[in-house]
């Protein structure tokens, strides 16, 4: 039989046509099983896109949504008055962002995994304000202190508090720069009172202890301090 008349192999001449399925993209409102209402873009029966999901204890979350989770700019708040708002990966604030306790606590700037981590302002309960850096939720670097009254420390911080070298001003001119501890002078420092006396030596628990110099802008004085009293003259300098 001639090759001209053979019937030619069907598989061979069919190309498949498989394109992948279509996503199913829908505006609607649902019920999911926290009682959580939603409404707003899905993707095959996910949040994905823009929406706002409402909780049935009042809390909300509206913003941009991606695989079920908050992911890009949104707000979430409570009826208590706590808020977040910035950028959001899978549900955390990564990147900039605002958190707002609702009872006067105000931390903006770096998040990341839904803690202050990097640059930040904190505007605290009492009314002091913190600037500068964070590690994880807390002042952990170098940063400024600042209280209603004027009061001011300037320095770097360890675990939330004054931990290494800093500058203490009070409301009074007076001021302390020198090692801290613990939110406390400790170590080597200077505190100069508002006339221009001055000490000059060892402090411990906030306090002058050990063999220290007293300064007045006619002489300078070698002396003994425990627990903050002056317990001996030691010699005199010109």
């Amino acid at each position: 039989m001639s090759s001209a008349n053979q019937t030619p192999d069907k598989k061979s001449t069919i190309k498949e046509n498989k394109e992948p399925p279509k996503d199913r993209i829908e505006e609607k409102t649902i019920t999911l099983a926290d009682e959580s209402t939603y409404t707003g873009r899905l993707v095959n029966g996910k949040r994905d896109g823009k929406g706002i999901c409402i909780w049935p204890d009042g809390s909300k979350y509206e913003g941009e949504w991606k695989n079920d989770a908050y992911n890009g700019q949104g707000v979430f708040g409570t009826l208590q008055g706590l808020s977040m708002e910035g950028n959001w990966v899978n549900n955390k604030l990564n990147g900039k962002g605002k958190f707002s306790s609702g009872n006067g606590e105000v931390i903006e700037g770096d998040f990341v995994d839904g803690l202050p981590h990097g640059k930040g302002k904190q505007t605290m309960m009492d009314g002091r304000t913190y600037e500068g850096d964070f590690v994880k939720g807390v002042k952990e670097g170098n940063g400024i202190v600042t209280w209603p009254d004027g009061k001011r420390y300037e320095g770097e911080f360890k675990n939330d508090d004054f931990n290494g070298f800093g500058t203490l001003h009070s409301k009074g001119k007076s001021k302390y720069t020198g090692q801290f501890k613990d939110g406390k002078k400790h170590g080597e420092g200077v505190y100069t009172w508002k006339d221009g006396r001055a000490y000059k030596g060892p402090f411990e628990n906030g306090k002058q202890h050990g063999i220290g110099i007293y300064e007045t802008k006619s002489a300078k004085r070698k002396g003994k301090w425990e627990h903050g009293k002056r317990v001996a003259w030691i010699s005199e300098e010109s």
